[in-house]
């Protein structure tokens, strides 16, 4: 059972990153047609996916990783920061995004400045967690604030790939370390499961900035 899994995540994880190819290309190559909302999230979407590309890349060839891990951690941050920053200009409180952000943000490069061997040794924890968990309340606030007619509807397919892989990731990182226990036989199902979200995080990204470009006509 558990050597069908370890195959099932090994093609699943080319599959993922052909995916990431495929959104990160589409992105790059309509970037003149794209708003200015999306053209620094496509920036983003380019930086992440080279990381993740080098991060399978040092792992075939049995190279420690760990350190792209790391600075994912601080790049998807200034992301989604800037992204929810942008997309909710709309709000009177949009503001006190980059005030909490800026606040975590800090404390985590002091975590790493004074505590730089335990952290950089481990994939996930709690400092991980409380990041996607940021990302997740900023996903819950642009439905609120859409629902109340306070911003305007638009990438809501991005919200919601957003809200989906982060709340639920962000479980699975914070016990990571648990998963490598000798005898856990469930912990490739639950990188599966993780992938699987990451695929349909890309999808949806992908299908939101596709209407945005072919939008229906108006009847």
């Amino acid at each position: 059972m558990l050597r069908t899994v370890s195959i099932v995540f090994q093609v699943l994880t080319y599959v993922d990153i052909i995916f990431f190819l495929i959104l990160t290309v589409f992105l790059l190559f309509n970037l003149k047609r794209l708003p200015w909302e999306l053209k620094i999230f496509s920036f983003f979407v380019s930086i992440v996916f080279a990381i993740n590309a080098l991060s399978l890349g040092l792992a075939k060839f049995s190279i420690p990783n760990t350190p792209l891990f790391h600075l994912l951690f601080f790049v998807q941050i200034i992301w989604f920061v800037i992204h929810y920053f942008l997309v909710l200009k709309e709000w009177v409180y949009n503001k006190s995004i980059l005030i909490f952000s800026g606040g975590f943000l800090g404390l985590s490069i002091w975590k790493y400045a004074t505590d730089w061997v335990e952290v950089t040794n481990k994939i996930g924890g709690l400092y991980y967690f409380i990041s996607t968990v940021f990302f997740v309340v900023f996903a819950v606030l642009f439905y609120v604030l859409m629902l109340m007619g306070k911003i305007t509807p638009k990438y809501q397919l991005i919200n919601a790939a957003i809200l989906i892989y982060y709340s639920c990731s962000s479980v699975i990182f914070l016990f990571s370390k648990y998963y490598y226990l000798e005898g856990f036989e469930g912990q490739m199902i639950l990188w599966v499961f993780n992938i699987i979200l990451h695929m349909l995080f890309v999808l949806l990204i992908f299908v939101d900035v596709w209407r945005t470009l072919h939008p229906r006509p108006k009847t």
